[in-house]
């Protein structure tokens, strides 16, 4: 017999850990990113968007990192 347990996200969790990751420098983000790569499922194509703008900031080799 298979079990699935269905988890309840809410939005407004999802929304926040985007702000996060957007707020994030490279010191403090590796927790957001994990926790949304973990739930990426529930993000809709806005946030993906939000989330690759942050990544590829933090990506950015010519940042300095304050």
């Amino acid at each position: 017999m298979c079990r699935f347990s269905i988890l309840s996200i809410k939005k407004s969790e999802i929304e926040e850990h985007v702000a996060a990751l957007e707020g994030a420098s490279n010191d403090t983000c590796h927790a957001f990113q994990n926790w949304l790569d973990r739930h990426r499922f529930y993000l809709n194509e806005k946030q993906c968007d939000r989330i690759n703008m942050a990544l590829k900031r933090l990506d950015d080799p010519m940042r300095i990192n304050i």
